[in-house]
């Protein structure tokens, strides 16, 4: 732990700015399940869920690694429910002082546990991808080195399955697009 404030620390003598970010906001994944006996099991899942940054920003430009650990996400009306987390570098382009634009590279994973109407797997249905999206956001203020942001992104990804080999009714899964909408409380090193 140590070594990694004497990084920071070190990394903010090069004139990088250091900051760490949380987040809370809502994540969505379009989801097609092709199933052998009950036909296409399409939906949208959403989840209210959070996640942590850290990065580096110099100027206008940032850079940032999120990580979101594994939460829910589900389908209220149809009794479904997945589980999904993710890893990602993103960045910021700000293009005036509060808004900005940026690119989105990441790893996600998507486990259906219940599928329509509550219905269970002997293995649950998996799949993972790297993503590719667009991130954009707007920044409300900073006070001293604390500054609150919204966010938004959109990501799809080409999910490969492991459904057919652990699941032998599942011939394929997608769990694409993605998005998150956030809200986003952060602090800034100096």
């Amino acid at each position: 732990m140590k070594k990694i404030f004497l990084l920071l620390f070190s990394l903010n003598s090069f004139s990088f700015g250091v900051f760490t970010e949380g987040r809370i906001g809502f994540d969505g994944w379009g989801k097609s399940v092709d199933h052998k006996i009950q036909g296409d099991l399409s939906g949208f899942f959403i989840g209210l869920n959070f996640g942590a940054r850290l990065g580096l920003s110099k100027d206008n430009y940032s850079l940032f690694l999120e990580f979101n650990p594994k939460q829910k996400v589900e389908i209220s009306s149809a009794n479904e429910l997945a589980r999904v987390n993710s890893l990602s570098l993103n960045g910021r382009y700000y293009l005036n002082e509060r808004l900005f634009l940026g690119p989105h590279l990441g790893i996600a994973s998507f486990e259906l546990e219940k599928g329509p109407n509550g219905i269970t797997f002997p293995n649950n249905p998996k799949s993972s991808s790297f993503t590719i999206g667009l991130n954009g956001g707007y920044k409300f203020f900073q006070k001293n080195n604390f500054y609150l942001l919204a966010d938004a992104l959109f990501a799809l990804g080409p999910f490969d399955d492991d459904g057919p080999s652990t699941t032998p009714a599942i011939s394929s899964i997608d769990a694409s697009p993605h998005f998150k909408a956030n809200l986003i409380l952060g602090y800034e090193f100096n």
